[in-house]
C-alpha cells in the first residue's frame, strides 16, 4: 500500500477553538485547532498551551505546534511511498523520525520567535512569586521551551490509511462503527499535570496509533472538552452527536452552532478552553 498516492472523496473537516470561561479576564485563548484537507489526506489539529505562569507565550506554543504538526504530517504522507504496513518495525520507525521532526521544528521555531522577540518586563510580571524566584535561580533562557508549553495532537486519513499522533493530555478517538478511544492513557497525565512539548524527554511520550481502514469520522480534542463530562461515554456520546450534526447540516451550518454550545459547555463543565478537530466522512 502506497500512502497518499489515491485521491479521498466525501471526506470533511473542521476546526474550533472556544475560549474558556477562565480566561475570559485576560481575553487569552491558550488552545489552538486547524485542518487541512486535499485529494490525497485530511488532517486535524489542536493543541493546547499550559496554564503554568512559567508559560507566558503558551498561546504562541499552540499555534505553532499546530501549524507545524500540519506542515510536517504534509510531507510525511508524501514522501512515504512504499511502506511495508506488514512490517510494524519499519512503519514504526517511520512515526519515530515523524515526531522527532515535529518535535526539532517546534524547537526551532520557538527558539527563533524568542530570539526575534525576546522577553518583557511585562511578561516576567506574569509570573507568580515562586515561579519567578526559580527563574531566576535557573537562568530564564536555559528554560526557554517551558515558555511556549503545550500539548499536541492530530488525527490523518488517507485513502485506506489513518493515525494519530499525541503528546499530553486531551483526547483522540476514532469512529469504526462507534466511537473508541485506541490510544492508552499517559499516565504522568493525571490531574493539572500533563507531558508537554517543552519536556527535555518529550519524545519519550509521544505516542501514536495507525491501523488500515476507512474510518466513518477522527476527532481530536484538548482536554477542555472531555474533563466537561463526568463519565467517559457521555463525552463520547457527544462526538456521535457532533459527527451526525456535520453529516446532516454540513460544516458551515455545524461550525456555529458548536461554537455557541462550546461557550456554554465551558461555562457549564472545565471553565477551560476547548479545541476540537474533526475529520467526518459524509458519503461513501
Amino acid at each position: 500500500m502506497i500512502i497518499g498516492n489515491k485521491e479521498i472523496s466525501n471526506i470533511t473537516s473542521l476546526a474550533i477553538s472556544q475560549i474558556g470561561a477562565s480566561h475570559l479576564d485576560s481575553g487569552i485563548c491558550e488552545d489552538s485547532s486547524a485542518v487541512y484537507q486535499d485529494s490525497n489526506m485530511a488532517i486535524a489539529c489542536v493543541a493546547d498551551g499550559h496554564g503554568d505562569s512559567r508559560c507566558f507565550r503558551a498561546n504562541l506554543g499552540s499555534k505553532f505546534a499546530v501549524e507545524i504538526g500540519i506542515q510536517c504530517v504534509k510531507e510525511f504522507v508524501a514522501n512515504q511511498p512504499n511502506l511495508d504496513f506488514n512490517d510494524t518495525k519499519e512503519i514504526d520507525k517511520a512515526f519515530v523520525q515523524l515526531k522527532t521532526y515535529i518535535l526539532f521544528k517546534w524547537l526551532e521555531r520557538t527558539k527563533n520567535h524568542l530570539l526575534a522577540h525576546p522577553i518583557e518586563d511585562r511578561e516576567i510580571g506574569l509570573m507568580d512569586h515562586k515561579d519567578y524566584k526559580e527563574y531566576q535561580k535557573e537562568g530564564i533562557f536555559k528554560s526557554y521551551p517551558i515558555i511556549y508549553g503545550s500539548t499536541f495532537i492530530l488525527g490523518c486519513v488517507t485513502n485506506g490509511f489513518y493515525f494519530i499522533l499525541q503528546l499530553g493530555d486531551g483526547d483522540a478517538a476514532v469512529d469504526n462503527k462507534k466511537f473508541t478511544m485506541p490510544l492508552p492513557e499517559d499516565p504522568r497525565c493525571f490531574g493539572p499535570y500533563t507531558t508537554s512539548l517543552c519536556n527535555d524527554d518529550a519524545i519519550d511520550s509521544f505516542r501514536h496509533y495507525y491501523a488500515k481502514g476507512n474510518p466513518k469520522a477522527i476527532m481530536v480534542s484538548t482536554d477542555g472538552l472531555g474533563k466537561s463530562f463526568a463519565e467517559e461515554h457521555r463525552f463520547l456520546d457527544l462526538l456521535g452527536v457532533i459527527e451526525k450534526n456535520i453529516v446532516e447540516s454540513g460544516v458551515e451550518a455545524a461550525k456555529p452552532e458548536l461554537t455557541a454550545f462550546f461557550e456554554r459547555l465551558t461555562e457549564l463543565g472545565s471553565h477551560d478552553d476547548i479545541s476540537l478537530g474533526a475529520i467526518v466522512r459524509v458519503g461513501e
